[in-house]
């Protein structure tokens, strides 16, 4: 939303470089054909100038695949339910700024690349996480 868009704008002004981890309820997948998820994709467009030139600066974790039945208890199993559902979202989608950072999205979960996952509280390991963002995650300026 707006509010939220003018906070972080402010607050990336007063840091010298930013990361992004954005945290996206898997359940926003399945809702209104993925309405909600391209919500939350169009306003990570707007935290960069340039998507595809900053795109190694952006981590997307889904949470709460474990509410969801049809998702199985296993990262690996929800991992690749989530792999799906990023293709069913894509091929229903129409707008380029989105599609840019699904396409992302997928190729990331196709090579295991680190900058999508899935993460449970009990089943995660969120050391393990950090150093991922720390190794990863490219710094924008």
């Amino acid at each position: 939303d707006i509010a939220t868009s003018i906070m972080l704008n402010q607050v990336a002004k007063k840091c010298k470089s930013l990361r992004f981890v954005i945290m996206v309820n898997y359940v926003s997948l399945l809702e209104d054909r993925g309405g909600a998820i391209k919500s939350v994709l169009k306003l990570t467009r707007n935290f960069v100038k340039d998507f595809n030139l900053e795109k190694k600066s952006f981590m997307f974790l889904f949470t709460h695949s474990d509410e969801i039945k049809i998702i199985p208890e296993s990262i690996k199993g929800a991992k690749e339910c989530l792999e799906q559902e990023i293709i069913r979202t894509s091929e229903g989608n129409r707008e380029d700024d989105v599609q840019s950072i699904l396409n992302f999205m997928l190729i990331s979960l196709q090579k295991n690349y680190p900058f999508v996952d899935v993460i449970h509280p009990l089943k995660s390991n969120f050391q393990q996480l950090l150093l991922v963002i720390e190794k990863h995650l490219k710094r924008v300026k």
